[in-house]
């Protein structure tokens, strides 16, 4: 069941982090350097994590073995990755 958690936790984490991208690109928050450097370092990390665990569960399927809810990581680390691969940093305007 660790494989549903954290499929869960990777598909929290992106909508909270969207949710702070909108909050920051519509003006409702201010942008601070430090707090995108921990949304991206934690994403980072989470991704790490979870595709350590996709990544043995593949490689361990078999007749005797199958990794419950495979599926929903493998999806939730492709949203994941999306959001980090696509990342933009605001910037000063100069």
């Amino acid at each position: 069941m660790l494989s549903r958690y954290r499929s869960v936790l990777c598909c929290e984490f992106c909508e909270h982090c969207r949710q702070w991208g909108r909050a920051i690109f519509g003006g409702q928050a201010a942008f601070d350097p430090e707090v995108e450097r921990i949304w991206l370092d934690e994403g980072i990390r989470l991704h790490a994590r979870a595709s350590e665990l996709w990544t043995h569960g593949q490689e361990a399927e078999g007749e005797c073995f199958v990794l419950g809810g495979g599926a929903a990581l493998g999806s939730a680390l492709r949203c994941l990755e999306r959001l980090l691969f696509a990342w933009v940093t605001s910037s000063p305007l100069q």
